[in-house]
């Protein structure tokens, strides 16, 4: 059932982005004054379909793509080809007839309702309420140096009240916290080995108070992709130790990841009545300007709390959010060109894509929708790189057009359309290869851990 479901999310997670990039096209195309005369859902041989008007409405076979088909978008083929733009009659409803602005216009519209999708799936999450992990108000972990080490609590404490205020779990505590002042005097009521003891010392108010939650050490969800699905771990696995240090809870886990100095880490893990050991090569990622190592495994949860916001603070978070995810996947571009060796290795095909949407899915509906955001965000940004073939090609060849006060001659915008098909089959090669070797990789684990287990 599982894997059905995953399916229909993957088919309407690329239907939905599609028809929404091919809409724009469309839409604009209309208001121009050009003919449509194919809008296709998926790409080869028509499966189902109907004519409106001098548009004909079609769901092909191949479903991981689409189309509209505009008349004249093509500059012909054989004589009319060699003829060029000028010297063939074109008629005014023809893509080519329209002005370089209009065309313009006609080929960012698609990448512009992707984006305005992701913006609305961002505010829409945010409107409907994301689900938070939640934990009990039992402390994991404290920072040295930190308020709550000089007010005295310490790991282990359950925190049951700030002052008057009563603690439930984690969410409420910092609910607390984000809405109290600084004080010269707050009083913490924890409970510590079974006694109820009242803690007294300065708060910062809103500031870090350098706690974190309790949770076991165990692995809630594994990110396909990353080193840790690569290794073989799976959800659910007990984390014994790392690199021989024991490991009791998540934090021990977090801080020994942290403070690696060596290239793989060697995990310790119980899965079921199995002991396994499972070498992981973590990947540095940089956030903020900050470098971190991450294997690519999420905390389990013992709960979700719903957190809404109100309609302008949505907006707010919602626009920001998109415009962060677009920063950062031309950041990521950059560092793939500039650094090929070094980053090729992440890039991923259908495969992944693939894997990581049916993932999601299964997390729930707010990371689902926050997936297919992420995805057309990373649409627009591709879709607009300068490369003949992308619409961010063709939007060159405009702007050369402008410029120029002519069009590039047919031949030459062959040629460079031919060079632009060759970068992007490359691209994909390389994506396609990446799936196979994650896939393979994983394979190979596991079924070194079925020998192993077997031995055992």
């Amino acid at each position: 059932m599982s894997i059905i479901m995953s399916i229909i999310a993957v088919s309407f997670a690329f239907g939905l982005i599609i028809f929404v990039h091919e809409l724009g096209h469309f839409i604009m195309a209309k208001r121009m004054g050009v003919k449509v005369e194919v809008f296709s859902l998926g790409f080869g041989k028509k499966l189902v379909g109907f004519k409106r008007g001098d548009t004909e409405y079609c769901i092909s076979i191949f479903p991981l793509g689409g189309y509209i088909k505009m008349a004249g978008e093509e500059a012909g083929e054989g004589e009319e080809a060699e003829k060029g733009v000028e010297e063939r009659e074109v008629k005014e409803y023809e893509f080519l007839a329209k002005t370089p602005g209009q065309r313009s216009k006609i080929l960012v519209a698609g990448v512009g309702m992707n984006f305005l999708l992701a913006c609305f799936l961002m505010i829409l999450i945010l409107l409907i309420g994301i689900r938070v992990p939640n934990y009990s108000s039992r402390i994991g972990g404290i920072e040295k140096g930190s308020p709550a080490e000089e007010m005295g609590l310490k790991a282990g404490d359950k925190i049951v009240a700030i002052d008057t205020q009563k603690v439930n779990d984690w969410y409420s505590l910092n609910k607390i916290i984000d809405k109290s002042p600084a004080l010269p005097e707050t009083e913490v009521i924890v409970l510590r080995k079974g006694k109820r003891l009242s803690l007294k010392g300065s708060s910062p108010g809103k500031k870090d108070w350098g706690i974190f939650p309790y949770m076991p050490a165990e692995i809630g969800s594994v990110i396909p992709g990353l080193p840790a699905y690569e290794a073989g771990l799976k959800a659910g696995d007990q984390i014994l130790s790392v690199n021989g240090k024991e490991v009791n809870q998540w934090v021990d886990m977090a801080k020994a990841l942290r403070n690696n100095s060596k290239k793989v880490l060697v995990l310790k893990i119980q899965r079921g009545k199995t002991l396994l050991s499972l070498p992981v090569e973590p990947e540095v990622q940089e956030v903020d300007g900050k470098s971190y190592s991450i294997i690519g495994i999420e905390a389990p949860s013992s709960g979700y709390r719903l957190v809404r916001y109100g309609l302008w603070e949505s907006v707010k978070r919602g626009l920001g959010a998109s415009l962060k995810e677009m920063f950062m996947t031309y950041k990521g571009l950059w560092m793939l060109a500039t650094q090929p060796g070094k980053y090729g290795k992440y890039l991923g095909g259908p495969i992944l894509i693939t894997q990581m949407i049916a993932q999601e899915s299964k997390m729930g509906y707010d990371r689902f929708l926050s997936m297919i955001a992420r995805f057309n965000i990373w649409l627009v940004v591709v879709n607009l790189l300068p490369i003949p073939v992308l619409d961010g090609g063709h939007l060159l060849f405009t702007l050369i057009e402008s410029i120029r006060k002519k069009p590039l001659a047919v031949k030459t915008q062959q040629v460079l359309q031919q060079v632009g098909m060759v970068i992007i089959v490359a691209i994909m090669v390389v994506a396609f290869a990446n799936d196979t070797i994650r896939q393979v990789d994983r394979v190979k684990a596991l079924h070194q851990e079925g020998v192993g287990a077997s031995e055992k």
